[in-house]
């Protein structure tokens, strides 16, 4: 599941844990990010964003929304949103 996007929510998840190493929970967040960030900033199903959200193994749970209010997950997907579609949601 390596793409640009979620390489760069990777990065981001593990200076914000201050963390070098990638933990099952990082990659687990980083997916999250990546995930809802590619979800809400795509540009249709032609667009490469789409493409990567196709290829991330992430599948939200039936009730989720999007990353949790306060949590890293919600900080990374902020800051990508922000990069992907410059604005964020």
């Amino acid at each position: 599941m390596s793409t640009p996007v979620y390489t760069r929510a990777l990065h981001l998840v593990m200076a914000r844990m201050g963390s070098p190493h990638a933990s099952p929970d990082i990659r687990a967040s980083a997916a999250c990010a990546a995930y809802w960030a590619l979800a809400d900033c795509h540009g249709g199903q032609g667009s490469p964003a789409y493409a990567e959200l196709c290829a991330l193994n992430y599948k939200p749970g039936v009730c989720e929304r999007g990353p949790d209010a306060g949590s890293v997950d919600r900080d990374v997907y902020e800051q990508l949103c922000t990069e992907i579609c410059k604005g964020g949601r």
